[in-house]
């Protein structure tokens, strides 16, 4: 968290702002939330102002954040260069979630793109297969495809019949207007 952060957040905490609130306006988490109104001795009185409990933590995070505020407040400047380093590492965990989930929202994103491009690649498949006469129906298309490996064409059990066995097939029909 920067500095203009944090005096936005001790200036929020003053007016009465609860948690929600200063989130809405703010990107911060709640723990850095806590840990400036620890440092700033503020808890007391947001916690009055607020209906429900500022922090719902277990007690390990709160003897934590009580280290951290107690840490930034001391006299020793190698506590208080730690407890700078705490808060920077927390904030940047808190920066690198906030990442995360917006890669995790991009990627649903391109899932469900990538399904819509399947859906469309497979009826643009099957209107590759119609013929220029119309639908090529099933039996049709087993003939075609029976017929192109008598000829030596290589052409699948299903799926899109290869445009090189449907024009040998169209040239063949037009030739034999009995075959078909």
């Amino acid at each position: 968290m920067n500095d203009a952060d944090r005096a936005s957040v001790v200036a929020l905490l003053k007016d009465g702002k609860s948690t929600v609130e200063i989130q809405e306006q703010l990107d911060v988490s709640v723990g850095e939330i806590a840990a400036v109104a620890e440092t700033e001795e503020l808890t007391q009185a947001h916690t009055k102002r607020t209906p429900a409990p500022v922090l719902d933590l277990d007690p390990e995070i709160a003897r934590s954040l009580a280290a951290l505020a107690w840490g930034a407040k001391s006299s020793v400047p190698r506590t208080r260069k730690l407890a700078q380093r705490t808060l920077d590492g927390l904030s940047k965990l808190a920066e690198l979630k906030r990442e995360e989930a917006k890669v995790k929202a991009v990627e649903a994103k391109v899932a469900a793109y990538e399904r819509k491009l399947a859906k469309a690649r497979a009826e643009l498949r099957n209107i590759k297969s119609i013929s220029l006469d119309g639908e090529t129906d099933k039996v049709t298309r087993d003939a075609i495809r029976a017929w192109a490996r008598d000829q030596g064409l290589k052409v699948g059990t299903a799926g899109v019949i290869p445009k090189a066995a449907m024009a040998a097939w169209k040239r063949h029909t037009a030739a034999t207007p009995s075959a078909g």
